[in-house]
C-alpha cells in the first residue's frame, strides 16, 4: 500500500512532472544549458519518489541503472589513488538520471507529448536564430557540434511523429520539425552528423513498419532535402571539401595542421594513451605527458599537450582517459537502450510502440555515429538530453505497452 505522504505528493506533482519531462524535451537546443534546467528541476521533484518501489511496474531494470551508475564507478580508482585522477568527466549527470528514472516508474508518461516537443525542438531553435542564418558556423544554442548531434536524434523522433499523429497540424508540426533539423545540422557546418544522419534514414528504411512506397519515400526524399541544405549552406561544401583534401593530405604524409590531421593525430594518441593505463586509464596529468611524448616524436602534430581535451572519438576519449573500464560505460550507454528499444519493437502490441521504439534505437544511433569523430556523450548539455529522451522513452512504451496488455494482465516487461 502507498504511505498517505506518498500519494500526496505524487497527486501534487504529476502534472508537473509531465510539463518538466516536455520542458527537457522542448529546450533540448535552446539556450546555452539546453536540457539542463528542467532536467535538474525534475530530479529535484522526483528525488522523494526515487525512494519509493511500489509504482505502477514491478521492478525497473537494473541493466539501466548499472548503465547510469558505472560512469561514476569508473571514476573510482584513480579518485582513490592519485590526486589528479579526475571523474569520468562529470558522471554525475548519469546518477542524476538515475534517480529519475527511478521515480518515473510512478507516473505514465505521454508518448506523444515526447514525439510533440521533440518536433518542436529544431523548429524552436531555428525561429530564436533566423536572423543569423548567414553565420558562416551557427551555434544554434547549445553548442556548434551538440546542436548538430542533438537535431540528429531529434529528426528520428520526428520521422515517427508524422507516422503517429492523428491529426494534420501535429503531422505538419512534426514534417516541418524534420526540416527544422535538417536546417540546424546543415548550418552548424557540422560534418560528423551527416553519417549519423544517413544511417538513421537507413535504420528506417529496413525497419520503418508500412508499405515499400513509404520506406522509398523517406529514403530518397529526405537526401534530397539535405543535399539542397547542403548547397544553400556554402560554408558547409567548403568544409566537405577540405575533409576530402584534408585526408589525402595525411595519406601522403602531411596534413597535420587542419582538423582531419589534428583528429587522426588524436586517435593515434589516444590509442598509444591507452595501452599506458589499458585498466582504469590515466589521470589527465598523465594523459598530457603522454601528448608531449607524441609532440617530441610527431613535431608536425598540433594536438596541443592539455590532458583533459578530448580525441574527438568517443570510444577512443575513454580508452585513453578511462581504459577499459570507460569503455564499458560508453558502450553501456548505448547498448542497454539499443537493446531494451530492439526487443520491444520486436513483441510490440500497437503500432505506436513500435514507432516509438525505431524512434528510440534511430536517437541511439545518431549519437553513436556522431561519436566517430567527437565525444558527445561526455559534453554535459548532449548527454543530458541523450539519457533523459531515452528513460522518457523507456516509460512511454512500457505504458503504451501495458495500456495495450491491460486486459490480458501481461506486463509489457
Amino acid at each position: 500500500m502507498d504511505s498517505p505522504f506518498f500519494a500526496s505528493y505524487l497527486r501534487r506533482t504529476e502534472k508537473f512532472i509531465q510539463v518538466l519531462v516536455g520542458l527537457t524535451v522542448l529546450l533540448t537546443l535552446t539556450g546555452p544549458h539546453g536540457s539542463q534546467f528542467p532536467a535538474l528541476l525534475l530530479f529535484l521533484i522526483c528525488l522523494p519518489l526515487s525512494f519509493h518501489s511500489n509504482g505502477r511496474y514491478s521492478t525497473v531494470s537494473r541493466w539501466w541503472l548499472i548503465a547510469m551508475i558505472f560512469p561514476f564507478l569508473t571514476a573510482l580508482p584513480l579518485a582513490i589513488s592519485s590526486q589528479t585522477g579526475e571523474a569520468l568527466d562529470a558522471p554525475s549527470r548519469y546518477l542524476i538520471a538515475g534517480a529519475v528514472f527511478l521515480a518515473l516508474q510512478h507516473v505514465v508518461i505521454d508518448a506523444k507529448m515526447i514525439l510533440r516537443a521533440a518536433s518542436l525542438a529544431p523548429i524552436l531553435a531555428v525561429a530564436l536564430n533566423i536572423h543569423q542564418l548567414d553565420t558562416p558556423r551557427l551555434d544554434f544554442g547549445v553548442g556548434i557540434l551538440e546542436s548538430a548531434y542533438l537535431a540528429v536524434a531529434l529528426f528520428s523522433l520526428s520521422l515517427h511523429a508524422v507516422f503517429v499523429e492523428k491529426t494534420s497540424f501535429w503531422r505538419a508540426v512534426a514534417g516541418v520539425g524534420m526540416i527544422a533539423a535538417l536546417v540546424v545540422i546543415a548550418f552548424s557546418g557540422t560534418r560528423g552528423a551527416w553519417p549519423a544522419l544517413f544511417a538513421v534514414l537507413l535504420l528506417n528504411v529496413f525497419l520503418l513498419p508500412g508499405y515499400w512506397r513509404t520506406k522509398i519515400t523517406v529514403a530518397v526524399m529526405t537526401p534530397i532535402l539535405a543535399v539542397v541544405l547542403v548547397l544553400s549552406s556554402p560554408y558547409l561544401k567548403l568544409r566537405m571539401d577540405a575533409m576530402v583534401s584534408g585526408i589525402e593530405s595525411y595519406a601522403a604524409g602531411g596534413g597535420h595542421d587542419n582538423s582531419v590531421g589534428l583528429r587522426l593525430d588524436l586517435w593515434r594518441m589516444s590509442w598509444q594513451a591507452f595501452l599506458q593505463g589499458p585498466v582504469w586509464g590515466l589521470s589527465y596529468q598523465e594523459r598530457s605527458k603522454v601528448m608531449k611524448q607524441f609532440g617530441k616524436e610527431h613535431p608536425e602534430t598540433m594536438i596541443g599537450v592539455d590532458g583533459r581535451s578530448s580525441s574527438h572519438n568517443e570510444l577512443l576519449n575513454a580508452l585513453s582517459k578511462k581504459g577499459l573500464l570507460g569503455l564499458a560505460a560508453i558502450l553501456l550507454l548505448y547498448a542497454v537502450p539499443l537493446t531494451f528499444f530492439w526487443q520491444q519493437m520486436k513483441r510490440a502490441r500497437s503500432n505506436l510502440a513500435v514507432h516509438l521504439s525505431i524512434a528510440g534505437i534511430g536517437a541511439v544511433l545518431a549519437i553513436f555515429f556522431s561519436g566517430l569523430t567527437e565525444s558527445p556523450l561526455m559534453h554535459v548539455r548532449v548527454a543530458t538530453s541523450y539519457i533523459f529522451i531515452m528513460i522518457f522513452l523507456y516509460y512511454a512504451i512500457l505504458a503504451v505497452e501495458n495500456n495495450s496488455a491491460a486486459h490480458t494482465g501481461v506486463s509489457a516487461r
